[in-house]
């Protein structure tokens, strides 16, 4: 079964949420490579949502070791006032074949 982390972010500004959003798009897979899927989506102004699915436990808690490295070390203070962190079992998951694109 896949396992997930949540997080609920809080920015300072729209335009911090899309610095952000173009440094994970850049750089997700590279900090988050254990990941099945990975997603960034913009839910207001200046708020986002991102969920990311690992195989297992041991790839999720390497992942969350990754995200507290970075938040702890300040590396988006100054783009992310808060964020709220969640984890757990992947239920249904879906990759539908016919979105995916070349």
């Amino acid at each position: 079964m896949s396992i997930s982390n949540v997080n609920l972010y809080e920015f300072h500004d729209s335009s911090a949420l899309e610095e952000f959003a173009k440094y994970f798009q850049k750089n997700g897979a590279k900090n988050y490579p254990q990941a099945e899927i990975l997603l960034f989506v913009k839910t207001g102004e200046t708020s986002g949502i991102s969920v990311s699915v690992y195989p297992n436990d041991k790839a999720r808690e390497a992942a969350s070791t990754t995200r507290d490295q970075k938040f702890n070390n300040k590396d988006f203070n100054h783009l992310v006032r808060e964020i709220s962190v969640l984890e757990g079992d992947v239920l249904t998951k879906h990759l539908l074949p016919h979105n995916i694109k070349d």
